[in-house]
């Protein structure tokens, strides 16, 4: 598991936002294809609301869980 890194109030005013990009969540023994459609920062860490590519539902998971996919 990795460690959750904590975000100081410059790493918040220097984030870009990655709201529409498109990445993976592991989960157990399978990986999903999502699409990050939101974001917050709660205790100085931030989390990504995501939303399958396949399917339906939404969920929040920690930056650190989504592996995002490179900008073509």
């Amino acid at each position: 598991m990795t460690k959750s890194r904590v975000f100081t109030a410059e790493d918040k005013r220097k984030h870009r936002s990655v709201v529409g990009r498109v990445g993976s969540v592991a989960m157990d023994d399978i990986s999903i294809a999502v699409k990050v459609i939101g974001e917050r920062f709660r205790y100085g860490r931030l989390d990504l609301q995501v939303k399958p590519l396949a399917g339906n539902g939404t969920r929040w998971v920690e930056f650190h869980n989504v592996r995002l996919t490179k900008r073509g």
